[in-house]
């Protein structure tokens, strides 16, 4: 561990040091991955300390000054850029998108700015579009190879300003948003308009895959007792694409309180939360940043994830208090120790006032048997949003499924409640329980979201695998699928390479597990097979020909 805090005039007691060590002890290493952690307060760190190595190859230990990639952090940049062009008069949230970039297609004339910056588009997240066309992740790929998978679609997910669904190709398209208006790219004006002004001298947007960065920061991946290198040659500029440290953070996390970029107006604006088309406020979103609550104290921010990258930045505006993680290893839990963290300085018992005077206390976790906790395992199906959830048991505990390595813990709080562990907003699952199914209300931020009924996977059967088997073509991705029935299992190929099972839930529907996505099988008016629908969270409707 490098314990870099300053203890002069420290409000932080030795007793809330200890439970912060805690927290990050088993990353304390001289040969794994670890993590940087800041906490501010009142315009300080008051805690600052580093565990593991940010080079393994090396020895390098992590510092406050290693540089990691900050994932999808970068998007309060991203958004404050935009903002400032708005606020010089440049361009206008409410502008289409369209004005700007007109190559976009027809379909998505109608998308706004605005749209673009609280996830409100209906436009399909260009990772997943990646993955589905095969693309090899191990390969380079540059911000116009994204551009160009995205404008190959030929509808949205929804209509715009309807739902908010995150989707990392509206940051892409705002970088390049940025790049049209100021006439510089969004590196070159963050840098002067941002970072400059600042001093955050180690915080930049790289320039590409081959630049040499000193100080920076390796991501790993972690299998059993074997550690490899994370490969990643995607930079998503704009919706990611940035490097920095837990140092700069604390000059971006000032500028909060004495805004030198921006003003007032620039912090108003950007903190503001986003509203749909009907006027209802986007509780968990505002311009490039989070918006929730833990324990009954609202905080902003956001997350990142990338390719063995983790991160996360959460402020408390009302106690001026922030934490800031940074990490190179998957495993870090980055939400749910920042949220610890703030229990440990500002008390989970704390009387918040708010409009009305409520004692909040941390929900405790109810210790249930076997045999109790089965009863909320099984498959769950959302039809209004097409989600495929699973909740299963493993080692005692109960986890909730959404697609391969893609999973959170459920913590039981009440024979029929569970609250989901290490997510950025209060997420919670109440059943109710008959003999013939149960159904699960799922709320964030005690604002119901989705509800799912249970059902039972049905049993392939060799002639229904035999009637979908086949070659299918999609334009918009520009690839076919090819589709074949082996020992009684349905398999699906991209480029002579065996992708994943395709395993029946539902009739005509299909689960692809690798990628928590599911193949919907269509028919003509001479009940001839015609097609497929690929459908997920972040891309839907993706329609494949039967050739």
């Amino acid at each position: 561990m490098l314990n870099e805090t300053e203890y002069n005039n420290n409000p932080l007691s030795k007793e809330q040091e200890n439970q912060i060590d805690a927290l990050f002890n088993q990353f304390d290493t001289t040969d794994k991955p670890g993590c940087s952690v800041g906490v501010i307060q009142d315009g300080g760190f008051i805690y600052k300390k580093s565990f593991g190595m940010a080079n393994l190859d090396y020895d390098i230990p992590i510092t406050s000054k290693s540089k990691f990639k900050i994932g999808s952090i970068t998007k309060e940049f991203t958004a404050s850029c935009i903002a400032l062009l708005a606020l010089e008069g440049k361009l206008n949230l409410d502008d289409k998108v369209i004005e700007y970039i007109p190559e976009m297609s027809d379909y998505a004339k109608s998308i706004t700015i605005r749209n673009l910056l609280y996830h409100t588009s209906g436009l399909r997240d260009y990772l997943n579009l990646f993955r589905y066309a095969g693309f090899d992740f191990d390969k380079s790929y540059s911000r116009e190879d994204s551009i160009k998978i995205l404008f190959r679609q030929k509808s949205l997910d929804f209509e715009p300003g309807e739902i908010k669904t995150y989707s990392n190709s509206g940051y892409l398209l705002l970088a390049k948003i940025v790049n049209l208006v100021s006439g510089k790219s969004l590196k070159e004006y963050s840098d002067e308009l941002i970072f400059k002004p600042l001093g955050m001298d180690d915080t930049f947007y790289i320039s590409g895959l081959n630049e040499v960065i000193k100080n920076k920061v390796i991501p790993y991946k972690i299998n059993d007792s074997e550690i490899t290198h994370f490969i990643h040659n995607l930079e998503p500029i704009g919706a990611g694409g940035m490097y920095s440290t837990i140092d700069d953070f604390l000059k971006w996390d000032n500028n909060f309180n004495d805004p030198k970029v921006g003003g007032l107006e620039f912090l108003e604006l950007i903190q503001k939360k986003g509203y749909l088309n009907n006027n209802a406020e986007i509780e968990d979103y505002g311009m490039g940043f989070m918006h929730g609550e833990h324990n009954g104290r609202k905080w902003i921010g956001h997350g990142g994830a990338y390719f063995g990258f983790r991160s996360f930045h959460m402020r408390f505006p009302e106690f001026k208090t922030s934490i800031i993680i940074m990490a190179n290893r998957e495993d870090t839990e980055e939400y749910s120790k920042s949220a610890l963290i703030s229990d440990i300085l500002l008390m989970p018992t704390k009387t918040i006032s708010t409009a009305e005077t409520k004692t909040i206390i941390a929900p405790v976790e109810l210790l249930l048997s076997l045999s109790e906790l089965e009863k909320f395992c099984g498959h769950y199906w959302c039809e209004k949003a097409k989600l495929n959830r699973k909740i299963y048991l493993k080692e005692g505990k109960l986890f909730y499924w959404r697609e391969e390595n893609n999973e959170s813990r459920l913590v039981p709080v009440s024979s029929n409640e569970l609250i989901m562990a290490d997510v950025s907003v209060e997420a919670k699952l109440i059943f109710s329980f008959d003999s013939i199914q149960k159904t699960l209300k799922f709320f964030e931020n005690d604002k119901l979201t989705s509800e799912f009924i249970s059902y039972e996977p049905p049993v392939n059967n060799s002639q229904q695998l035999d009637k979908v088997q086949g070659r299918y073509y999609s334009e918009e991705l520009d690839e076919i699928y090819n589709l074949k029935s082996e020992s009684g299992k349905l398999f699906f190929y991209i480029k002579d390479q065996k992708i994943s099972e395709l395993v029946s839930f539902k009739e005509n529907i299909f689960e692809c597990k690798e990628w928590g996505s599911f193949f919907e099988f269509k028919y003509n008016e001479k009940s001839e097979l015609s097609k497929l629908i690929l459908n997920s969270e972040r891309a839907s409707g993706i329609i494949f020909v039967k050739q």
